[in-house]
């Protein structure tokens, strides 16, 4: 990362601007030619397909000569780093533009003018963008466009390199809501992929919001397979030829899309003229002026004939139109639970339909009611969708009663002046999934004047009673909490060096918690020689002569015990927060879907405190991720219990609580401080030990094969037709070809995808194993990362060494999700038939294998990680057709299930070779107390399963799962030849 004043080449670093995928554009200095010019920096040169795509915008860039193209003056590929010196463009992108408020008809048709313009010149000169948004359209504070990042151009020019596809067409190449259908099919493309761009773009300039919008595989099956919202449902006040520009350009069939950049500028052009008055010179056909004099006088005769019955007429066509065309339109949204444009269309059909019955029955789907009081009254409320970016909505002032907003999850703003502005994140209290009703109690926020608050620290505003909802601690009852402030941020390095720079390592008075360890009390003096940094001085482990690495100031404060953190609390007149009071914040039933996806989890270390953007209820910060928080609870065995999950761990941390000793020093261990509010409830209770809920699986025996075959019988289905679809696929990745596949599920008439990962360097028919998922599959909205599985991270090298995965995705998880909320077993009929679908999505998924001809059907393995490793003895048992079994950190859960749904029951069915790796240290499947039983029965000799213990926790070292993994499969299914 260049630094301002540093210099690349001849030219000096004056700021960063901005930076992307590939690289990061600064403002600098020629100092050769004294002009300032925008200076694109590859970040990744060590990447050859970076560094060519890199010189192919440059190629492409500077092949075109047109006022509306960010011009190309130096290219220096050769040099380290590769940059790109271009015209420098004063402005906002079109992006921050559109952020601000839909744009004006006469600003969206100059700048569509001359974005089509900048097409036509490259579509000219062979050259087609393929990446074309607002995010890369410049406008300039006159209002001149000029097209920026042609960095997966395509050049038909240069025939050789268009073949070889050098940015073949995928996921990990341009923008989803902008490609066009047969870019996501992975078709060729030409010009007509830019007219679908601009046509999402002109839609998006006009309404605030992209035609297709949602996770990744929601937005890619409207682009496929359904029409956008109306244009003028949006923007009545939209000229039909505008309209019908759109129209046009979000043709799905490209042999359709006919529409040429020069024809959308000249129609363009006439629309601006006739908006402000103004004449069209140059591309405007010639036309007689006696022909306009005719035509001027049949329109003023035609209005004046006509307008009363086109008043009657025009409301007429208006209301069969929100009949027949909107409410259906709303009624999709709703079912691919788009709430937010749900909502803002039924708001424009109410006002064309009053009080209409169909849509009165409609507005539950997407929408409730709240009541908001705050004290004082009269604060404004507002509110926006989480983590979009776009501007706050207006609700009211307070006291709010009965408004209506839309479902989903939603940033808060609730302000008055003068006094200190509370944020908030869900406003669903954390006993309520994001579907459910708000309660008629009022929402209650308390604003006080910014001398009040503590600094640093904001107000938590329970509402109760509230669940703790913590893994392995559901049966602890519905807790009442009074408000009480909370760090907004972790405790950071900064602070905590005042406290060791105070004499907090040799000061007793703030160390008020007795020391035991390993079940023996020792004193202040033995405790504190062990709380020392690497060069032994106090400090924390992470820490060296005393101090921090320089430039970590803001980074959270991570290597510290938890009698460590609890001593800096008393010493900042705080305390350690109870695990109630930690949960009523993270609220993880509410933002978990919302915030995982910005967490700081497996991570080669902390981010500065509030930069990953994971804000939680009441506006505090890294909840999730970062560092692991200690809190005040004793946990059984002298442990104190750390939630949140660290930046070492996987996501599914922020969701299931861990344990540990107090004097466990990890680098990701860290913590925030809370302080009661004067004249609020505190409990004594709730800071008491919470104990971790355990079974005996001693105690238990498996049903009998008679009772068992019954069981068995609810996860059998007729077989019925698949009607298989290919909806995607993606050959970008070296080492394997992604696919995209969709097929009707086994039951309810729903249908179900699952992503294939094909390896390239082996020949077919495939070995393939069938992946289950771990929790984090219920709480993440989308099963695609950046066009990948999200499971890649961790099952790549089973690709890489000639193995085909497949990853299902089940019901509940991902875009499937539902009211199931948490993967631990209950006594329902709603837990039971959730294990029978998983189970039939997967024989569904084997059924669908048994098509392909690329596929090995009598080598199929099934593969489980943390909840698919629990699930996999009801999976494997239930599947006759896999052939192998391997389970990553599983075990058996604590929890009970109905017997037709209970593990202990299908673990001695599974007649496969079977292989479980786990961590010894495992809090939610303890070694000897689940890992063992579970193990001991599975249903095969002892020859044919093998279970690897290592020292880890609920995680295993990557080296050492990846070999045993292969030779396990080797051994069984035979090694695979890699080419």
């Amino acid at each position: 990362m260049l630094e301002t004043n540093d210099t690349l080449g001849h030219f000096q670093i004056l700021k960063q601007l901005g930076a992307g995928g590939m690289g990061v554009v600064y403002l600098a200095e020629d100092r050769q030619l004294g002009r300032r010019v925008a200076l694109k920096v590859l970040t990744a040169e060590r990447d050859p397909v970076a560094v060519r795509r890199f010189l192919r915008e440059a190629q492409a860039a500077s092949a075109l000569d047109h006022p509306n193209i960010a011009t190309v003056f130096e290219v220096a590929a050769t040099h380290s780093p590769p940059f790109i010196a271009m015209a420098y463009c004063p402005g906002e992108t079109l992006r921050d533009r559109i952020l601000r408020g839909p744009l004006s008809l006469n600003e969206s048709c100059a700048i569509l003018e001359q974005i089509a313009l900048a097409l036509d010149c490259a579509h000219a000169s062979g050259v087609v963008h393929r990446d074309l948004k607002p995010a890369n359209v410049m406008v300039g504070p006159d209002g001149h466009v000029r097209i920026l990042d042609f960095g997966i151009a395509t050049m038909s020019a240069d025939s050789a390199e268009t073949a070889t596809r050098l940015t073949a067409v995928g996921l990990t190449v341009g923008t989803l809501a902008y490609m066009p259908p047969e870019m996501l099919r992975g078709q060729s493309v030409d010009g007509r992929a830019d007219v679908w761009a601009l046509g999402v773009t002109v839609y998006e300039m006009l309404t605030g919001r992209v035609p297709f919008d949602g996770t990744q595989l929601s937005i890619i099956e409207a682009v496929l397979h359904e029409q956008p919202v109306s244009l003028v449902s949006l923007r009545p006040d939209a000229p039909p030829e505008l309209v019908a520009i759109v129209d046009r350009a979000l043709t799905k069939d490209p042999a359709q899309r006919t529409s040429t950049p020069r024809e959308i500028a000249d129609e363009a052009g006439r629309l601006r003229a006739r908006l402000t008055g103004a004449t069209v010179a140059t591309r405007e056909r010639p036309h007689r002026r006696w022909s306009r004099v005719v035509t001027s006088a049949l329109a003023v005769t035609f209005i004046a004939t006509a307008l009363s019955a086109g008043v009657w007429y025009r409301q007429m066509s208006r209301t069969r139109w929100a009949r027949e065309t909107v409410l259906p339109q709303i009624q999709q949204l709703a079912e691919h639970e788009d709430y937010s444009r749900a909502f803002a269309l039924a708001e424009d059909a109410q006002r064309i339909l009053g009080d209409d019955r169909e849509l009165a029955a409609l507005w539950p789907r997407f929408s409730r009611t709240l009541n908001i009081d705050s004290i004082p009254a009269g604060a404004t409320v507002r509110y926006r969708q989480f983590g979009v970016g776009e501007p706050l909505h207006l609700l009211g002032e307070t006291p709010i009663r009965g408004s209506r907003i839309p479902l989903g999850f939603l940033e808060w703003e609730i302000s008055k002046p003068g006094l200190t502005t509370v944020r908030d994140v869900g406003l669903l209290p954390p006993y309520l999934t994001i579907r459910d009703r708000a309660p008629a109690v009022p929402y209650r926020y308390v604003l006080e004047p910014p001398s009040q608050a503590p600094p640093g620290m904001v107000r938590a505003h329970p509402w109760g009673p509230h669940l703790l909802a913590i893994a392995g601690l559901e049966h602890v009852p519905a807790f009442e909490l009074g408000a009480f402030w909370v760090d907004q941020y972790e405790v950071t390095n900064r602070e905590y060096k005042a406290f060791v720079d105070a004499g907090g390592y040799r000061e007793p008075r703030f160390w008020k918690h007795p020391f035991v360890k390993d079940g023996q009390s020792i004193s202040w003096g033995d405790a504190i020689k062990l709380f020392v940094d690497r060069t032994g001085r106090p400090g924390p482990a992470t820490w060296e002569l005393g101090t921090y690495r320089e430039g970590r100031d803001s980074e959270p404060v991570g290597g510290v015990s938890w009698y460590e953190a609890a001593a800096f609390a008393e010493y900042a007149g705080k305390s350690l927060p109870t695990i109630f009071q930690w949960s009523v914040v993270a609220d993880r039933r509410a933002t978990s879907a919302a915030l995982l996806s910005r967490g700081r989890y497996l991570s080669d270390g902390p981010l500065p405190v509030g930069q990953s953007g994971a804000m939680s209820r009441f506006g505090t910060f890294d909840l999730a991720g970062n560092v692991k928080e200690w809190c005040l609870n004793e946990a059984g065995g002298g442990r104190r219990y750390t939630l949140g999950g660290g930046w070492s761990d996987p996501a599914y941390f922020f969701n299931d609580a861990d344990a540990r000793s107090p004097f466990d020093r990890e680098p990701a261990f860290g913590f925030r401080s809370v302080k009661p509010v004067p004249g609020e409830p505190v409990s004594a209770a709730l800071s008491q030990p919470v104990e971790f809920f355990f079974r005996d699986f001693s105690l238990e025996k498996p049903v009998s094969d008679q009772v068992f075959r019954a069981y068995a019988s609810l996860y059998s289905y007729d077989r019925g037709d698949l009607a298989p679809r290919t909806e995607l696929t993606d050959d970008t990745p070296r080492d394997w070809r992604v696919e995209t596949v969709s097929f009707n599920a086994a039951y309810g008439g729903e249908r179900m995808a699952a992503h294939l990962l094909l390896p390239k360097r082996a020949a077919p028919p495939y070995q393939t194993l069938i992946f289950f998922p771990g929790i984090n599959a219920l709480h993440e909205t989308s099963s695609l990362q950046d066009g990948l599985p999200r499971t890649l991270d961790l099952a790549d090298f089973l690709v890489r060494r000639g193995r085909a995965l497949v990853v299902p995705v089940y019901k509940s998880t991902h875009e499937r999700h539902d009211d199931l909320t948490s993967d631990f077993p209950a006594t329902t009929s709603f837990y039971r038939d959730h294990v029978v679908m998983w189970s039939k999505d997967l024989q569904r998924t084997v059924d669908y294998l048994e098509t392909r001809p690329d596929v090995d059907r009598s080598r199929l393995a099934y593969l489980g990680r943390s909840w698919g490793a629990a699930m996999g003895t009801i999976m494997v048992a239930t599947e006759p057709r896999l052939k192998l079994a391997i389970f990553h950190v599983g075990g058996f859960y604590f929890q009970h299930a109905r017997p037709e749904a209970e593990a202990i029951n299908f673990a001695p069915r599974v007649h496969v070779p079977s292989l479980m790796l786990n961590g010894r240290f495992d809090f939610f499947f303890p070694e000897q107390t689940s890992q063992r039983f579970m193990f001991d029965l599975i249903g095969v000799p002892s020859s044919e399963k093998r279970w690897k213990v290592y020292d880890t926790s609920h995680a295993l070292p990557r080296a050492e799962m990846s070999q045993e993994t292969l030779a396990w499969l080797d051994r069984y299914f035979g090694p695979v030849p890699i080419k």
